[in-house]
């Protein structure tokens, strides 16, 4: 959700802080993003049937608060791949061999190092938007990054989280 209008962001923001539903009426729709513009209309609603789901919320993580988390850490981090390395970097322990690729990650709070392993190669595009589950923090030379295992992008999510955030940020 994108909202361009400061005083509707105003209106939204206790909203959202609170978790408490509002109906959106007259939004500017793509098939990226939703905007709230100056015509949109907030409605608050005093009463729902139904409960707000943290399950989602428990263990997602914004990139600042990874940053400020232990090393080795678990974290959920959700953003926009805003650069993704060109070439692969080959890896060889013993026997095995595998490949990495070097990406930053950024969402409305900063940006963080991700390293895709192996698969996450190829289903991670740069400029898009995902939802990362079970990364570990890691450190090297005094810097956090994150790094992904086979099953941390959660696939089932990724259309959903294939969207813009609403970050107009420059990576750091």
């Amino acid at each position: 959700m994108v909202c361009y209008s400061p005083k509707k962001r105003k209106t939204l923001q206790p909203h959202f802080q609170a978790k408490s539903p509002v109906k959106l009426e007259a939004l500017k729709k793509n098939d990226k993003e939703y905007t709230i513009d100056k015509n949109a209309q907030i409605v608050q609603y005093k009463e729902v049937h139904f409960e707000f789901n943290n399950s989602l919320d428990d263990h997602l993580l914004t990139i600042e608060q990874a940053l400020g988390s232990n090393e080795y850490t678990k974290v959920d981090l959700k953003g926009k791949i805003m650069k993704k390395d060109e070439t692969k970097q080959r890896i060889i322990k013993g026997n095995n061999e595998t490949y990495k690729i070097g990406s930053i990650l950024a969402d409305q709070s900063d940006s963080i190092k991700l390293v895709l392993w192996e698969n996450k190669i190829e289903e991670v595009v740069a400029r898009k938007s995902y939802n990362f589950q079970n990364l570990t923090v890691r450190v090297y030379q005094d810097e956090k990054y994150v790094n992904t295992k086979p099953e941390h992008i959660n696939q089932g999510n990724r259309r959903k989280y294939q969207r813009e955030l609403g970050y107009t940020g420059n990576p750091k």
